[in-house]
């Protein structure tokens, strides 16, 4: 990508990455061309091909931009979320889950689309590999300290990650019947765990 701070590249990609979307409505994601993307967002083909190689490195911007848009704001330090004292400023962070649903609400029918449409798995492999990653770097950081049962960490870690997914495509896939506020609640009652006080447990990675 060149110059990508540019206004002008700016909605460039963003006519782009619009189009791609209304595209994946109507089309399988390997039916869909260059021709029909520069088409449907009034760009030409010399544009599109100056800012990428090809089809397969423009999905990935718009995939990649898409995960990006909502763990950017929902990601919230640690230090202020968690249940426990003496966690250093910006040592940790911990996902906000209303944060996390009111992003996804902001842009309902593009994410639908991404999450929800059948064949295309890009979005929902990198959402997925995005909450593991900062997940993994919770339980790292607070290594012992995470009362786990003896249970394998990297299971429990699968079990939300793909529960949370499983949660939030089926909100998207039923019309958000719920709103986002409601929908963190859910979540959050569904990690639930019983403790002691003063105990840390690896689904307090998944705050308010």
């Amino acid at each position: 990508m060149k110059n990508d701070s540019d206004p002008r590249v700016l909605r460039t990609n963003k006519s782009l990455n619009e189009a791609f979307i209304k595209l994946l409505k109507n089309y399988r994601v390997e039916d869909i061309n260059v021709r029909q993307i520069t088409d449907e967002a009034d760009v030409t083909r010399s544009t599109f091909y100056g800012h990428f190689k090809d089809k397969n490195e423009f999905v990935n911007m718009v995939v990649d931009d898409a995960v990006r848009e909502i763990f950017r704001p929902a990601l919230v330090d640690g230090a202020d979320n968690l249940p426990i004292d003496n966690v250093k400023k910006h040592a940790v962070s911990v996902l906000s889950m209303s944060k996390m649903f009111d992003q996804i609400a902001n842009k309902y029918d593009a994410y639908t689309v991404l999450l929800c449409t059948p064949g295309f798995t890009d979005f929902k492999d990198k959402f997925e590999i995005e909450i593991s990653h900062w997940l993994e770097k919770f339980a790292f950081y607070f290594d012992n300290q995470l009362k786990i049962d003896g249970l394998p960490i990297q299971v429990i870690c699968s079990f939300y990650v793909h529960g949370l997914t499983g949660m939030v495509t089926d909100w998207l896939d039923k019309g958000m019947v719920y709103t986002p506020h409601y929908m963190a609640r859910i979540a959050q009652k569904t990690l639930q765990y019983p403790r002691q006080a003063g105990e840390l447990h690896l689904v307090d990675f998944f705050g308010d």
